[in-house]
């Protein structure tokens, strides 16, 4: 009974912090799923005036969803989104004897020792790669998936996998880097931080900062990656063809039928870079950063 009432409670505070972030990382998702290949940007100069797709800045990809979907495109993502929050609470409340909490809008999970984060990471890796999957494809989809029609919505995500090639790598190194490396080292400058006192307390403070930029500098081309498999093959519409289309598509994704799928970490990462430009594996750098400086 308590169980049910604690994840009860969660409800409200995980639907006003979901309504407060999905506009903000539906956007996030959509620019760095947005294809943009140099050739295109040299057209784009030469005409000196964008003919579609020529979202380069958070900003753009901003405006671009507002005109094209209205305010509810921002919302695209949080039905899933706040169902998985509440599997991942109601799943740790009755598995085990702790109680989920939210801090600062995140479901958290108490400390569980030694086998129990071993097996956290764990399923935290191979449930994280349809999660992504999922969310992300539920944001950049150029159609309403409607709760109305679930068959048809769950066949739309599914297209053309829910496992594509190198996610699980991507989940795998973001999970692990996330847990075992930036935690622990976090964990040791706050209790270091805690045991001194000012001014000098302020060096663990400032070391803390310069961790997260450098986790940022890594972490943040593994998101574009992972970003980019997610929603690889969402171009196949499927059975879902027969949704309500808009008129004009938000994201322009990378067409495998002209180009070479993506196969692998290594292999997107790279081309990217040929196909892109190095920029492009840093977008929303800063909104990694804030991230890793706010919730960790």
């Amino acid at each position: 009974m308590a169980t049910a009432l604690a994840v009860l409670l969660l409800l409200p505070a995980l639907a006003i912090s979901l309504a407060v972030t999905v506009p903000f990382t539906g956007t996030l998702v959509r620019f760095r799923a947005n294809y943009t290949p140099k050739s295109r940007i040299a057209l784009d100069e030469e005409n000196a005036a964008p003919t579609g797709f020529f979202s380069y800045t958070y900003l753009g990809m901003a405006k671009r969803v507002y005109r094209i979907e209205g305010w509810k495109g921002f919302f695209k993502g949080y039905a899933p989104l706040i169902f998985s929050f509440l599997c991942i609470c109601i799943g740790v409340a009755l598995l085990t004897n702790y109680q989920p909490f939210v801090w600062r809008g995140v479901p958290r999970i108490p400390p569980l020792g030694i086998v129990g984060t071993a097996i956290t990471i764990l399923l935290s890796i191979v449930l994280g790669v349809p999660y992504r999957v999922i969310v992300h494809r539920s944001m950049i989809m150029p159609y309403e998936l409607s709760i109305l029609h679930p068959i048809q919505s769950w066949n739309a995500l599914l297209v053309p996998t829910l496992f594509p090639s190198g996610l699980l790598s991507a989940t795998a190194i973001i999970t692990v880097a996330s847990t075992v490396i930036f935690g622990p080292i976090r964990n040791v400058l706050f209790t270091w931080a805690n045991q001194l006192v000012y001014p000098i307390s302020n060096l663990p403070l400032a070391l803390y900062y310069i961790l997260a930029i450098v986790f940022t500098i890594i972490l943040t081309p593994l998101d574009m990656i992972a970003t980019r498999l997610a929603v690889q093959g969402s171009c196949v519409m499927g059975e879902a063809e027969e949704s309500p289309l808009v008129g004009e598509t938000v994201v322009k994704l990378r067409d495998e039928q002209v180009e070479v799928p993506y196969t692998g970490v290594v292999d997107c990462a790279t081309r990217i870079w040929d196909e892109e430009g190095w920029p492009v594996l840093y977008r929303g750098w800063w909104f990694t950063l804030l991230t890793v400086a706010y919730f960790f």
